[in-house]
């Protein structure tokens, strides 16, 4: 999920996990379909190959991983964990 609501799942309908497509749920509620897999979808979207558009406000230039602890670490310094938000 990104900072949008918007989802990334695998479509699962083959029974070949090797064929496994991606999907993306928009916080509108609609599905975009990319005819690759989670990873090729995940480094193509944090590469600019795939557009960030479905994936709402997230930013690929300055991709960000913070675990709670880390957020909520920033936060109480009275740093913002999200700053290119």
């Amino acid at each position: 999920m990104d900072c949008s609501a918007s989802q990334a799942f695998w479509d699962t309908t083959d029974p070949d996990p090797d064929r496994w497509t991606t999907l993306v749920l928009t916080r509108d509620g609609d599905w975009v379909a990319y005819d690759c897999g989670m990873v090729d979808f995940l480094v193509g979207f944090l590469t600019g190959e795939i557009s960030p558009q479905p994936m709402g406000m997230f930013s690929p230039d300055q991709p960000v991983f913070l675990n709670w602890r880390e957020e909520r670490r920033l936060k109480e310094a009275g740093i913002d964990p999200w700053p290119h938000l």
